[in-house]
């Protein structure tokens, strides 16, 4: 178990036809039954995936990535893409702990939509009616090329 980048949203991002900073993204959480943390090659869309395994919590939504941003950084030789920290207010408690959280360009519905990366956590976090908050890493945004 381990975070993954999608082979097809690497194709897809080599082809040109994915819009970073203008394109419509989402978030989900992702509890510990999910599988994809493991099914990388066959990944086409979310529908896909045997299990996504979508927390359950009371109070849970679907999220938006909003500002989103590609920034050169010369001074390391990469590209970051970034977005706001996302946050969902008075995250109740799920069936189970949640593992991470899934990335996809929306299209339509979760199904239709192509997941782009899946970022496990250091830790299984356990929701308890308080805000629950994924803070993107301050150097590294969601994604990086170098």
């Amino acid at each position: 178990m381990a975070s993954v980048i999608y082979n097809e949203f690497k194709e897809e991002l080599m082809k040109g036809n994915v819009d970073l900073d203008g394109g419509t993204f989402r978030a989900d959480l992702l509890m510990t039954n999910t599988t994809c943390d493991t099914e990388n090659d066959a990944v086409v869309t979310n529908a896909n995936f045997t299990t996504p395994d979508v927390c359950d919590g009371a109070n849970y939504t679907h999220k938006v990535l909003s500002t989103l941003a590609v920034t050169k950084v010369d001074a390391s030789d990469r590209a970051t893409w970034g977005a706001d920290n996302l946050t969902w207010t008075a995250l109740g408690a799920g069936t189970r702990q949640i593992q991470g959280v899934l990335i996809y360009k929306y299209d339509t519905n979760f199904n239709s939509s192509m997941p782009i990366c899946f970022i496990q956590f250091s830790s299984n976090k356990t929701a308890d009616g308080s805000d629950f908050t994924v803070s993107w890493d301050s150097t590294n945004k969601i994604l990086y090329l170098t």
